[in-house]
């Protein structure tokens, strides 16, 4: 559908078909009945999209597949769903899309799928939320958001990506300039609700929020893996660089966390770096092989870890890092975790039960 140059030349310019809603009405509307076939929808540009009830952009309803790519969303507007794109269906990729300028109660898409959506290889920058996902919400049994630039949005939540699933994936994207400083402000950068995730080869920086996760935020009991991320500049309460609240199985291994600066945030906030919050009896930590470094913080500069499980201590295994300051408590009538070293430079340990601790180099005990 659109964007073509001629018959005979197939290069997608979606300049060349232009849909503009004026800014009275949406620029696409598909409701697609049951047992509709895909829907692919290719090199067209949506702007000066408003709706109300629906997306500004394009809004499309299906229970098949769809497909978006080589397409820009530009300052479309909605006052109760996504300002850009809001796509419902079983199965849902986007690809090659500009979401800028876009504003609504997700401010660039929101998508959501019954089995697996992703979106790659695409930009979605200046976009504004009055809610949760400033960029992008996406909710779906199996999330994957790669190789995407995803920089200076803004929302209550989820200032860059608001995800939520069962199976959540984030890859070489660089998450940037993105703030969650209304509401709750929960997750500048990077809000993941529940499941499973892996975040992998991103860079995360300069992102912000008026409360934890100033980079990433993982909540509801979110388990997974970071591994070979940059999450430097980003500034928060607790957690600058990433909060943690889970109780499952949490790796990081091999990133770097670095040069959260103490700001405007209170004189109060734990973890520069990280917090880490283990409240089940099958939370476990793994912390291998990372630089967690220079950050600031009224309490633990780099990590604080905290158990909120009242019936085992948790279990937390820290190889081979690099990092100034580490801080270790429990929570109310909780055990304290139990803390299993190897190979660390730290200059400052508060509190905590060591076993098996050896090549510590450089340690203060308070």
């Amino acid at each position: 559908m659109g964007g073509y140059n001629d018959c005979e030349n197939k290069e997608t310019d979606p300049a060349n078909t232009i849909l503009d809603g004026g800014s009275t009405g949406p620029c696409l509307v598909i409701n697609a009945p049951n047992g509709s076939p895909a829907f692919y929808i290719r090199g067209l540009t949506f702007r000066n999209g408003k709706g109300s009830t629906i997306a500004g952009g394009l809004h499309l309803l299906s229970n098949g597949v769809f497909s978006v790519s080589h397409c820009r969303m530009m300052d479309n507007n909605s006052s109760a769903f996504a300002g850009g794109i809001h796509l419902s269906g079983y199965y849902g990729k986007l690809y090659n899309i500009v979401l800028s300028g876009n504003t609504g109660s997700v401010g660039g898409a929101h998508l959501s799928g019954t089995d697996y959506v992703y979106l790659e290889t695409s930009e979605v920058m200046h976009n504004t939320g009055h809610s949760r996902g400033g960029g992008l919400r996406i909710e779906a049994p199996h999330v994957l958001v790669s190789d995407s630039k995803i920089e200076n949005n803004q929302a209550n939540e989820g200032g860059g990506i608001f995800a939520k699933g069962e199976k959540i994936e984030i890859y070489r994207n660089r998450i940037q300039h993105n703030s969650a400083e209304n509401g709750s402000g929960y997750g500048g950068g990077l809000l993941i609700q529940g499941g499973t995730f892996e975040i992998a080869k991103n860079s995360i920086t300069h992102n912000r929020s008026n409360s934890d996760g100033g980079g990433i935020y993982t909540g509801d009991g979110a388990g997974g893996t970071f591994v070979n991320n940059i999450i430097a500049h980003n500034d928060g309460a607790d957690g600058g660089g990433i909060y943690v609240n889970t109780n499952a199985e949490v790796n990081l291994i091999n990133n770097t966390i670095c040069y959260k600066k103490l700001l405007s945030v209170g004189t109060d906030m734990r973890g520069g770096g990280i917090y880490l919050q283990l409240i089940g009896d099958n939370s476990i930590a793994n912390i291998y092989n990372n630089i967690i470094w220079n950050n600031e913080a009224a309490m633990a500069d780099d990590i604080y870890l905290v158990n909120d499980n009242n019936s085992i201590p948790i279990p937390v295994n820290l190889f081979h890092n690099g990092l100034s300051h580490l801080t270790v408590e429990k929570g109310v009538d909780k055990l304290i975790p139990r803390l299993i070293m190897s190979h660390i430079k730290v200059d400052n340990i508060i509190g905590g039960h060591y076993e098996h601790c050896f090549h510590l180099f450089k340690v203060s005990h308070k």
